[in-house]
């Protein structure tokens, strides 16, 4: 009589190889040392390098331009554009709520862990990749462009513009909504798909995150031309 086979033995699956640390002690030795190495490096930098700290202020005499730490500069050029509300409270608010909330909006598009596809990779990109092309550029120009009484100047002090043209005009604002409302239906059936994928709120969010990014940009764009078509400072 034969002897029945054994059942064939299933086939071992190799897992990927990660390199794994522990939190405790290695990452945070690790941290420790770095955090201790820059600063023993920050303390050598300023014990023989000198800050470029200006002359002793005097109430009498403000310096002109005023301009603020270059990490703020950004900020307080975002001020020649938009009312101090808008630039001071609504967008640096309106900046962190929406780093905090990328990920919850942004999903992956299938529940297998190996795609790493997101509904909406492209739009977050755009909006992240335009907000830091947009702080840095405006602390370059902040830094290096502004000259007495915020006007506009080349780096070596020739007047390019005003930099305060006589109005703005809210005009632009409601075309670029219409315009990418209509864009948005001609897309109806992309917006649809995303919208099912990962739901009405977040695709909503996405895209209204998207519109007030254009919003800014369009608002300095304009207004830089205006300013340009205004002429150098003190032109009559």
């Amino acid at each position: 009589m034969e002897r029945p086979r054994p059942p064939p033995k299933p086939e071992r699956v190799k897992m990927a190889e990660t390199k794994k640390i522990q939190v405790w002690p290695d990452m945070v030795l690790r941290e420790t040392l770095a955090a201790i190495l820059a600063t023993i490096a920050l303390l050598l930098v300023s014990m023989y390098i000198d800050a470029p700290l200006e002359a002793v202020a005097d109430p009498a005499t403000s310096t002109n331009p005023a301009k603020a730490p270059w990490y703020f500069l950004g900020l307080q050029e975002l001020l020649v554009y938009f009312p101090p509300w808008i630039a001071g409270v609504l967008i640096p608010g309106l900046i962190l709520i929406g780093l905090a909330v990328i990920p919850y909006i942004d999903i992956r598009n299938s529940a297998d862990p190996k795609q790493k596809k997101f509904v909406l990779e492209r739009t977050i990109r755009f909006v992240f990749s335009t907000g830091l092309f947009l702080w840095v550029a405006l602390t370059l120009v902040g830094l290096f462009l502004r000259g007495p009484n915020w006007h506009l100047q080349w780096p070596d002090g020739t007047p390019m513009g005003t930099g305060s043209p006589a109005g703005g005009n809210p005009l632009p604002v409601p075309v670029l909504g219409a315009a990418y409302v209509l864009v948005m239906l001609l897309r109806f059936k992309s917006f649809q798909q995303s919208c099912r994928a990962i739901g009405l709120v977040r695709c909503l969010t996405a895209h209204a995150m998207v519109l007030g990014t254009l919003l800014i940009l369009l608002r300095i764009v304009l207004y830089t031309i205006q300013s340009f078509l205004a002429g150098p400072a003190g032109a009559p």
